[in-house]
């Protein structure tokens, strides 16, 4: 009876509370990014694939970053603060997650390069794609539920979240289009070798455009935040 009147009050607490409600979001986002972790570990393993190996290292480092801003929010969700205690320590951690979020995009450009540059190919099975594209579909409706279901838009908080949120889906979608060529096509050639290398860029351009102005939110919050002390 207990356990249930604890998932009632959680279930009531996730309809009421807007900012839980997103937060039990980005848990579940997180969860499966760190199960995505594995799996390209796995299929590095399996297929003996670098690209694999360099993809799993980038989600390895994205992880890390979701969890320390779960971590941090969960503290402060669980203390009850009010928003301005909440606001005080979310920029007080701000800078160092948005130069992690830097080292992401850095270190995206191993499994870009390995891409377009194809020195081992490799076939994967029709699972193996299948999880790759429920794992984007999964990402990308994430991504609109947590953008149209949030009432805070334009807050700091917000603006990260949903941040690091699309570049997840982002690299998802990249993922999808190697791992959907190496399947089911004759690999990285002539066409493909022009569209690999466009939509690649194309895509760690728009990461690269969103964590600059991440970072530019940030220092401009610190900036303000200085003058009024």
């Amino acid at each position: 009876m207990k356990g249930a009147g604890a998932i009632k009050k959680l279930y009531f607490r996730v309809v009421k509370d807007s900012a839980f409600r997103f937060y039990v979001g980005f848990l579940f986002s997180t969860l499966s990014t760190a199960v995505f972790t594995g799996y390209n570990l796995l299929l590095a393993v399996i297929y003996r694939s670098a690209w694999n190996v360099s993809i799993g290292v980038y989600y390895a480092v994205l992880t890390f970053l979701r969890a320390d801003v779960l971590l941090r929010e969960g503290k402060s969700l669980k203390q009850r603060l009010s928003e301005e205690k909440k606001r005080e320590r979310r920029e007080k951690f701000l800078p160092r997650q948005c130069r992690l979020l830097f080292v992401a995009d850095i270190a995206l450009i191993a499994p870009i390069a390995l891409m377009v540059l194809e020195k081992k190919q490799v076939v994967y099975s029709a699972i193996a794609a299948i999880s790759v594209a429920a794992y984007t579909v999964y990402k990308v409706v994430l991504l609109m539920r947590g953008f149209f279901g949030t009432k805070e838009k334009n807050s700091l908080k917000t603006s990260f979240f949903h941040n690091i949120n699309l570049i997840d889906t982002s690299v998802s979608v990249l993922t999808l289009q190697y791992t959907l060529i190496m399947t089911f096509g004759e690999g990285i050639k002539g066409t493909m070798f022009t569209l690999c290398a466009f939509s690649s860029f194309v895509i760690w351009t728009v990461i690269v455009f969103f964590s600059v102005r991440m970072q530019i939110a940030v220092i401009r919050t610190e900036k303000n935040s200085g003058r009024q002390s």
